[in-house]
C-alpha cells in the first residue's frame, strides 16, 4: 500500500467523525495543561528555595499533583483512542 499524500491525509482528516475532532482538541488541551503544570512546578521549586523549612511538605504535594496529572493524561489518551476507534 502506498503512503497517503498530504492532500489525501487532509481529506481523511475532514471526513473524521465529529467525535474524533473533539478527541484531537481534548488531546491538545491536555498537553497544554501538562506544559502549564511543568511551569508551575518550576515556580514551586523557586518557592522551595525561598522557604527551605517547608521543603518536604511542598515537594510531597508537588509529587502528588504530578502523579494525579499523569493519571488524568493517561485516562484522556485512552478516551481519545476509544473515541477514534469508535468504542
Amino acid at each position: 500500500m502506498r503512503p497517503a499524500s498530504p492532500i489525501e491525509q487532509q481529506d481523511a482528516q475532514r471526513t473524521l467523525p465529529p467525535a474524533a475532532h473533539r478527541a484531537d482538541r481534548m488531546t491538545a488541551e491536555v498537553r497544554s495543561l501538562l506544559a502549564e503544570m511543568d511551569e508551575i512546578a518550576g515556580r514551586i521549586d523557586q518557592l522551595v528555595a525561598l522557604t527551605p523549612h517547608d521543603r518536604a511538605e511542598i515537594l510531597g504535594l508537588v509529587s502528588q499533583f504530578r502523579t494525579r496529572a499523569s493519571a488524568v493524561f493517561t485516562e484522556a489518551l485512552s478516551a481519545v483512542t476509544a473515541i477514534k476507534q469508535g468504542r
